[in-house]
């Protein structure tokens, strides 16, 4: 999760395959290591894992407001599209990965 005020990452998780429990640590992680004041809206596209009962409940559970874009809509996610698209160039294509973990490790820091 990318805050798109300060660009900063505030929530993230990871896992082999890209399901509610994922979306979920991620929240749970930004709910815990940031404070915030007013409104925080959540925007997300309408994936399966974005979109489920779990999730939504997370969200209103923490607080948080659910926001989807239009389908289709470039625009919508472009903070988080341009920080995967420099993670894919700087990081993600820059060696051979031997394993999972390591990439894992890699993108923590």
């Amino acid at each position: 999760m990318i805050d798109c005020f300060s660009r900063k990452i505030v929530g993230r998780a990871f896992s082999t395959t890209p399901d509610t429990a994922l979306v979920n640590n991620a929240i749970n992680m930004a709910v815990r290591e940031r404070s915030r004041s007013g409104t925080t809206i959540v925007h997300a596209d309408h994936g399966t894992q974005f979109t489920s009962w779990s999730c939504g409940e997370n969200l209103r559970l923490s607080g948080l407001t659910p926001s989807f874009g239009s389908i289709g809509g470039c625009f919508d996610n472009a903070a988080i599209d341009a920080f995967w698209g420099r993670m894919q160039v700087e990081l993600l294509n820059a060696k051979k990965w031997s394993t999972t973990f390591e990439l894992v490790v890699a993108m923590a820091n």
